[in-house]
Order: C-alpha cells, then sequence, then structure tokens
C-alpha cells in the first residue's frame, strides 16, 4: 500500500490524504476513515500530528459547513411563508399556535444572532483599529 500512496502523491492524483481528510471532515472516526481509505488507524493517527494535515481537515470541515448554511439560507424564506400559512386560517389551531410560537421562536434566535454578529464586528473594527495605531 504504501508504494500505491508514493505514487498517487508523486503523480499528483487524488492522494490517500485527500481522501482521509475528507472522511474525517464529513465525521468519520479515525478507525471508520482508515477503513474507507484503506490505511491503518496508526497511519491516521500519525496524519493527525501533522499541523498542515489537520488544517486541510478543518478546511474541508468549514467548507462543508458553508454549504450547509448556504443550502438553508436559500430555504428559509420558504419556511418562513409556510410557518406564516400555517399560522392562520384555516389550519386547526393547534396547527396555527405551533406555527406561530415556531415562528416568535426563530425571530427570537435570528434576532439575537444578528446582534451578536454586529457587536462582533463592531469588537473587532476596533481591535483592528487600536492595532493600527499602536494603541
Amino acid at each position: 500500500m504504501k508504494g500505491v500512496v508514493r505514487i498517487a502523491r508523486k503523480r499528483g492524483t487524488l492522494s490517500i490524504d485527500v481522501l482521509l481528510a475528507g472522511a474525517l471532515a464529513g465525521g468519520a472516526t479515525q478507525v471508520d476513515a482508515a477503513a474507507r481509505v484503506g490505511v491503518s488507524p496508526r497511519t491516521v493517527r500519525r496524519r493527525l500530528e501533522d499541523p498542515e494535515f489537520v488544517s486541510q481537515v478543518e478546511r474541508l470541515r468549514a467548507q462543508a459547513a458553508e454549504k450547509v448554511l448556504q443550502a438553508l439560507s436559500d430555504a428559509i424564506v420558504g419556511a418562513v411563508a409556510t410557518l406564516a400559512e400555517l399560522s392562520q386560517p384555516p389550519a386547526p389551531p393547534p396547527v396555527r399556535l405551533a406555527a406561530s410560537r415556531a415562528l416568535l421562536d426563530q425571530h427570537l434566535r435570528y434576532s439575537q444572532a444578528v446582534d451578536l454578529e454586529r457587536r462582533l464586528r463592531a469588537l473587532e473594527a476596533r481591535d483592528d483599529a487600536i492595532d493600527v495605531h499602536g494603541g
């Protein structure tokens, strides 16, 4: 197997590291990732000692999270419209109540998240200004 890994890396094709990083970024345990890629769990542990490899796994995780967030963002307007529709007659009262609660809960959460994001950006801007001015 070691010869195959070396050849793949030399030719620039999809390497074991790329496959392994993808499996780990996708949530596989070290043992599962090793089995999927065809290496030993010890190899996985060794690779996880390499900061560059760990960075690669973290980048892949971040990219996956961004894709999920974008998909959720794309669907959110329709979901809110559905909840708003369900909160009105002729929906039965229990459905209207549940939809209204969901709308209020999500509004509160979203408002808090937007507020925290605004505050964080203000703090980061202030921190950047302090760094630039040497204070």
